[in-house]
């Protein structure tokens, strides 16, 4: 196989790993409100060249070394469900201030969230 066929693969395999936006939804201005909860690091759960998720010897998700953002908690406004979203630095955000949040993730009905991992941006309202 010659090298740029090669390169041409693993450029699209990266891209289908990091797109995968299949299962994703678009939230687009959620308000919510910042409560105060502490920013934490995130890092990304990793995939095979198939894009399933790996899992170490516990049968739990594995996650990679590089840290890829913060995850910074918020409350949606009116549904008073927990906002997680992912952005690329830690921001000091004002306590008891509303958000519009946005980016792709997911409802996590069972957990009362949605969690926005990919593109996550925030807004004053």
């Amino acid at each position: 196989m010659s090298d740029n066929n090669q390169l041409t693969r693993l450029q699209a395999q990266l891209s289908a790993a990091n797109a995968n936006p299949s299962n994703m939804t678009a939230f687009n201005d959620v308000v919510a409100v910042y409560l105060g909860v502490q920013n934490k690091a995130h890092y990304p759960k990793m995939f095979d060249s198939n894009g399933s998720k790996m899992k170490d010897e516990s049968g739990r998700d594995k996650r990679s070394q590089n840290l890829d953002g913060y995850t910074h908690t918020f409350s949606a406004v009116g549904e008073s469900i927990i906002v997680k979203v992912v952005l690329p630095k830690s921001y000091n955000l004002e306590l008891m201030t509303v958000y519009k949040v946005s980016g792709l993730g997911y409802k996590i009905s069972s957990a009362n969230m949605i969690f926005i991992e990919k593109n996550g941006m925030i807004s004053k309202f």
